[in-house]
């Protein structure tokens, strides 16, 4: 078996991948391990259409997203961070219920590959924002206010 190097086999691939057939019919035929090789350079929603298309493959540059989130704790489950990646509409977690930390460094990984990175607000989460506005909007009435009402009618 000789060996070939990454740039061979990446442009191996590349031929394969985008090269047409005379008939324009069918695509290429690609196995396991040439989809997931496939997967690696355009994405997965562009191997799949490549895969499983009748018709000429024209590439196409995927939508990728991220979304990051807050789950509480609940009775049956720990809470925490999640991280979710969504390529062309599929969503898939990166990180599952974990510390703000790992998310946060995740979250640099992310945008440092201009991937644009979003923080989605449950409704829970926008109820929970307007409580902590509403009370810090609500001034406390101080010590020093309380001890003039009750000296106010004191006379000497």
């Amino acid at each position: 078996m000789t060996e070939i190097s990454d740039e061979e086999l990446e442009r191996r691939m590349r031929a394969k991948l985008f090269g047409s057939e005379p008939s324009g019919k069918g695509g290429p035929k690609l196995g396991a391990t040439e989809l997931k090789i496939a997967e690696k350079l355009m994405g997965k929603s562009n191997a799949q259409r490549l895969a499983h298309s009748d018709r000429p493959f024209r590439y196409r540059a995927p939508l990728v997203t991220a979304e990051y989130y807050h789950t509480p704790d609940g009775e049956y489950h720990r809470g925490g961070w999640s991280l979710d990646l969504i390529e062309d509409g599929v969503r898939r977690k990166l990180i599952d219920r974990s510390t703000w930390l790992e998310v946060s460094i995740k979250v640099r990984e992310l945008t440092e590959k201009n991937i644009a990175v979003k923080k989605f607000e449950t409704e829970r989460m926008v109820v929970e924002a307007e409580q902590r506005r509403a009370d810090a909007g609500v001034k406390k009435a101080g010590n020093r206010g309380a001890i003039m009402n009750r000296l106010k009618e004191f006379r000497l």
